[in-house]
């Protein structure tokens, strides 16, 4: 594996960032975008940081008001209660969403996001309640490095993700994951690196 340092992002609890070359070496089937979602990395869940985690605790009603009759609109049953260490969240630590019958508690019938959907219908930023690595997928920061989730590269055409004969580089197709996630001068710095490879 092939890494370069990063040094313009704007993760400040991430001391020291790498990217993994796999962003400009691996390629995802043709016609993959992130729009085109059909929300089978929500499958399990996703790990989010304690203060994500208050967000949207902090946001119940609307949450509640914006899910399925069939969805748990209860919050205490939202997250799974286990709290780990981990360097790669801003608090140092993370919890799991709930993942029920093969999805996200926050998924609804629609394969769509709640907190993302609750978030647009109520006039806010669509990313506003949503957790970091929701957004960024298929990214994730991985002790310290950027790079793409392991889980689900290869083989899934359902999803974007590695696929044997690719057409389009993940660096180049996860443009909008890459400014969430370090910023337009980190995402800059990235494809300047892709530029090197």
């Amino acid at each position: 594996m092939t890494f370069t340092q990063l040094k313009n992002h704007r993760l400040s609890f991430q001391k020291s960032l790498k990217v993994d070359h796999v962003l400009f070496e691996k390629k995802f089937a043709a016609g993959c975008s992130m729009n085109n979602c059909n929300a089978a990395c929500c499958a399990d869940g996703v790990f989010v940081d304690l203060e994500e985690k208050a967000r949207v605790l902090r946001h119940t009603a609307i949450v509640q008001k914006h899910m399925d009759l069939d969805q748990d609109h209860d919050p205490s049953r939202w997250f799974d209660g286990v709290r780990e260490v981990d360097a790669d969240f801003p608090s140092g630590h993370r919890e799991g969403t709930v993942a029920d019958s093969g999805k996200c508690v926050f998924l609804n019938s629609r394969g769509h996001c709640v907190l993302q959907k609750a978030a647009v219908e109520e006039g806010m930023p669509k990313f506003a309640i949503k957790p970091f690595f929701c957004v960024a997928y298929p990214l994730v920061i991985e002790e310290g490095v950027l790079t793409l989730d392991d889980p689900w590269v290869g083989g899934r055409t359902q999803c974007c993700t590695v696929v044997r004969n690719g057409t389009g580089r993940a660096v180049d197709i996860c443009q909008e994951e890459l400014v969430y996630m370090l910023g337009e001068e980190g995402a800059e710095e990235v494809r300047a690196v892709q530029g090197k490879t």
